[in-house]
């Protein structure tokens, strides 16, 4: 909207794309939210043709009944967009989110890099969400193929639940199979 008060404005609008294309493949990182990202720059630009004014204002009717009208349809915009985000909230706040969208879950978190074979992978989303939920501690109790692990599970108002697993295998004990013993042990994990 702004183009002549830019020195290089495609400059500029490339900067911004290449800003939001490296956001975008950054929140695919199984700990950053992508769809605070993605929602949040179309809030963002929704609610700059509301905010912001134009910084060379023309003075004839029709740009300045069309200024007008931008901004009218930003409003609406802005206020259908907030409220199908809140009746999506309250909707999808009662049942599992999988349930609803099995699909979303790879807008948040992709295995990296991307196609990788299992075992060749920096991060598994199941395994960073499996661990990101619980925590797990190893104590060896006689031999290293018969020891427990002490778990800390999850529940849904925001405390943990202690259990102890015990006949586990210490020889192969790895970030993968706490993530194991979790799905294993811990509902919802």
């Amino acid at each position: 909207l702004n183009w002549d008060v830019q020195a290089n404005p495609c400059c500029a609008l490339f900067n911004l794309v290449l800003t939001a294309a490296f956001q975008f493949v950054l929140g695919t990182a199984p700990l950053v939210d992508n769809f605070a990202h993605v929602f949040g720059f179309c809030m963002g630009l929704i609610s700059s043709f509301l905010i912001l004014d134009r910084l060379n204002k023309r003075q004839h009717c029709l740009a300045t009944c069309s200024r007008r009208f931008f901004r009218a349809v930003a409003a609406c915009c802005v206020l259908f967009v907030f409220a199908v985000g809140l009746g999506v909230l309250f909707r999808v706040g009662g049942t599992e989110a999988n349930e609803f969208c099995p699909q979303c879950a790879r807008i948040s978190c992709t295995s990296f890099p991307w196609g990788c074979q299992a075992g060749s992978c920096w991060w598994t989303c199941d395994t960073m969400q499996a661990t990101m939920l619980c925590e797990g501690r190893y104590r060896p109790v006689g031999s290293p193929a018969n020891s427990t692990v002490d778990l800390k599970c999850p529940v849904r108002r925001g405390g943990y639940r202690k259990m102890t697993v015990p006949s586990v295998d210490a020889t192969v004990w790895d970030e993968a199979h706490l993530a194991e013993l979790c799905r294993e042990h811990c509902p919802g994990a």
